[in-house]
């Protein structure tokens, strides 16, 4: 879809803001790719704001010029929401340091993640907001209780019978994630609930109570180890899957394992680096500008595809 608009008046670069406003509703419905012509004034305005939400990427270009104005056509990809994670978990602060830098939150703020963290204490009634209580039988160790999680699950509003809602509890007992899960899931979901348990588990009573909604839930382990809790998985599991929504790497050849698959070995400048006595160069035929024999290798060293 093409915009054209030109501005040379205020009156005009009233009508940007009703044509962006227009977008933005666009924006939440389908991916556009816009292009705008647009005097200097308002590119100016428009470069200010390149690191909008709305635009990914933005492209200046200067288009065409004469003797009375100069226009410039602007292009920029708009992407909708994709999936949204919901993170039900008893330590909410876990997250924001990793979901506030780089491209998660570049991401965030494009709107093509969303990532909503519940703190459990808020769902419960006890007056010390306790959310963990000894395990029947005996044994060392807290269980996670059932009544606030049945309460932060509600409060979700999740609907009914939704084949397009993934719900997750991690467990050393579960399945093993992998690249193909995360591939088939940002594809196939439009919403991920993951319960990050801790202590000794969740009451097991917890996976009835999902299942009696309507929902199927999934155990899930990020590999042949035990952790402390479900926090460090979620984050394991958000990272997976939103490399695989458009827009998130900002280009579909970013994903490496596509290329030629995992382990192949990448070198940057310097071309030759010394360190005590000792010299270490980059492979020369990287630096020949044969692309061929470049792609070969690099298929050769791939260790696997995933």
């Amino acid at each position: 879809m093409e915009f054209f608009e030109r501005f040379r008046d205020k009156s005009n670069r009233r009508f940007f803001t009703v044509g962006a406003a227009f977008i933005n509703f666009l924006f939440d419905a389908c991916r556009v790719e816009c292009v705008w012509r647009v005097g200097e004034d308002a590119f100016d305005k428009l470069k200010k704001r390149h690191s909008c939400r709305h635009f990914d990427p933005i492209d200046f270009v200067h288009s065409e010029s004469s003797q009375k104005r100069t226009t410039f056509r602007v292009y920029a990809n708009f992407f909708p929401m994709s999936i949204r994670f919901d993170i039900i978990t008893i330590f909410p602060s876990t997250f924001s340091s990793y979901l506030g830098e780089s491209m998660m939150k570049r991401a965030r703020a494009k709107r093509v993640i969303d990532v909503r963290v519940h703190d459990l204490r808020e769902f419960s009634r006890d007056k010390h907001k306790k959310v963990d209580d000894r395990p029947y039988g005996g044994g060392p160790g807290m269980v996670v209780k059932l009544e606030p999680l049945v309460r932060a699950i509600s409060s979700l509003k999740l609907k009914m019978k939704s084949e397009k809602v993934k719900v997750i509890l991690f467990s050393a007992a579960g399945k093993q994630f992998n690249s193909k899960m995360a591939s088939d899931w940002a594809k196939k979901y439009d919403r991920i609930v993951m319960i990050a348990g801790h202590y000794e588990g969740v009451d097991e009573r917890v996976k009835k109570v999902i299942e009696n909604l309507k929902f199927k839930i999934e155990n899930l382990s990020i590999g042949p180890y035990i952790l402390t809790g479900g926090e460090l998985p979620a984050l394991v599991v958000i990272d997976a899957v939103s490399r695989h929504i458009p827009g998130f790497l900002g280009k579909a050849e970013s994903l490496e394992e596509k290329r030629h698959g995992v382990g192949v070995p990448a070198y940057t400048r310097p071309e030759v680096f010394r360190w005590r006595k000792k010299r270490y160069a980059v492979p020369k035929f990287l630096l020949s500008g044969d692309h061929a024999r470049i792609e070969s290798w690099r298929s050769s060293r791939a260790r696997k595809r995933l």
